[in-house]
């Protein structure tokens, strides 16, 4: 969000979330070229899924949403950057994917996702804590969640620059979902190259 002093006293505003990560993704890939191999890792869990709504939270360039449509999900793309989703929409017509890319602020009270339920839930790299809730309820019954981003471990251990307020805590992210069942749950450092320590969830909303 701007700096409360914005237009005031001659004080610059800081940048919004918007433009903050429009910059980021007109100067690079943001997080590389290749899907993330969380999802990749669980491509069975996938296709167990009848092929079908899916929704990729903070899409970025839309690499996810790409390998979700490959696998025959109709995709929703949400992200806050007008960059990343003329990425994705531009990826999607190339390839003749179903990927609705669509720009949102979920940072915003009261922001939505555009048609919930889905078959399956991705949010790789992005922390919200209110958000969390509900990415939980727009899971349809027997919906599977996919869910990795930095640990505490990544500031203290690996030495990366995250503000603190998007770190999670050591084992939050385990108990983050009380109304889902794990399938599958680490909190590691990952990668040779490129170091980072994340913790790491798949689970599912059980059918009633």
């Amino acid at each position: 969000m701007r700096g409360d002093a914005a237009g005031r006293g001659g004080l610059i505003a800081e940048p919004s979330d918007r433009e903050r990560w429009n910059a980021k993704h007109r100067e690079a890939e943001v997080g590389g070229t290749g899907t993330r191999a969380w999802l990749v890792e669980h491509r069975d869990l996938l296709t167990q899924q009848a092929s079908g709504r899916a929704l990729d939270v903070a899409c970025g360039a839309g690499r996810e949403a790409a390998y979700l449509a490959e696998l025959c999900f109709t995709v929703d793309a949400v992200d806050v950057s007008d960059v990343a989703i003329a990425r994705v929409r531009e990826r999607a017509a190339q390839r003749a994917l179903d990927i609705t890319a669509t720009r949102r602020d979920l940072g915003h009270v009261g922001a939505e996702f555009p048609r919930p339920p889905y078959d399956v839930i991705c949010c790789l790299y992005f922390l919200q804590r209110p958000l969390l809730e509900r990415i939980a309820g727009a899971l349809a019954p027997g919906g599977l969640l996919l869910y990795e981003t930095f640990t505490r471990d990544h500031a203290e251990v690996v030495g990366g620059q995250i503000p603190e307020r998007f770190l999670l805590d050591r084992n939050e992210l385990l108990h983050a979902f009380g109304g889902l069942r794990v399938l599958r749950y680490r909190e590691a450092v990952i990668g040779t190259q490129r170091r980072r320590a994340v913790a790491s969830l798949v689970a599912r909303r059980e059918r009633v």
